[in-house]
């Protein structure tokens, strides 16, 4: 093919030129190899057509089923409701708002000898990046962020390692009329950790001791 000259006319084009070395004997194997390197691009976008239509429905399916998935705050709309924690005085618990806007707002009292000797305020939400995050604002200090590290249908556990005490906040559905909260420091220790087992009352109805 060295001694093979091709002299391009303004009209001649890659198919043109492959068509001209095609008819002359000495160039018809040069004149595929232009004329099917033509081609190639033009073949494999339209084998691409297809695939491309789909494109639309196939992110439409995506973002429905990202939405149809439970978001992790889900996993505690159990907690909704009133809770007398065992063996305290009537009132000494903690109650729950029902889940709406990605949040469950909570509050907890603690009583001695007739009287609340301690109060928190609590939130729980559902971060756009994914994270559920509980606060906590004890007797009025500053908030104190817990982030999960697990949670499913009847679990859910919040770390702060940051934080003197606690560290890790539990709660754990015994059954649709009991729980079992835990906060103690984030491994496992429980001569360093506290339980409040609970129970659900009416909201509102003065709970007697259990």
């Amino acid at each position: 093919m060295a001694g093979l000259q091709v002299k391009r006319r303004e009209a001649d084009t890659p198919d043109r030129i492959g068509f001209d070395l095609a008819a002359r004997g000495t160039g018809r194997r040069a004149g595929a190899t232009l004329y099917k390197r033509h081609l190639l691009p033009i073949e494999a976008a339209m084998s691409l057509r297809p695939a491309l239509s789909l494109l639309p429905l196939l992110c439409v399916a995506a973002s429905t089923y990202a939405a149809e998935l439970p978001q992790p705050i889900e996993h505690l709309a159990w907690l909704a409701g009133c809770w007398q924690i065992d063996g305290r005085p009537a009132g000494a618990g903690e109650q729950w708002s029902s889940l709406a806007g990605g949040t469950m707002l909570g509050s907890s009292r603690s009583l001695r000898d007739g009287r609340t000797v301690g109060f928190e305020f609590m939130q729980l939400r559902q971060h756009d990046d994914g994270r559920l995050v509980f606060t906590a604002l004890p007797s009025g200090r500053d908030a104190t962020d817990f982030t999960t590290t697990h949670i499913d249908g009847n679990e859910a556990v919040f770390e702060n390692r940051r934080n003197d005490f606690p560290q890790r906040i539990r709660y754990r559905r015994v059954d649709s009329q009991r729980l079992h909260a835990r906060i103690s420091i984030a491994r496992d220790n429980p001569a360093q950790a506290t339980d409040f087992p609970m129970h659900r009352i009416p909201c509102g109805a003065t709970a007697s001791r259990k």
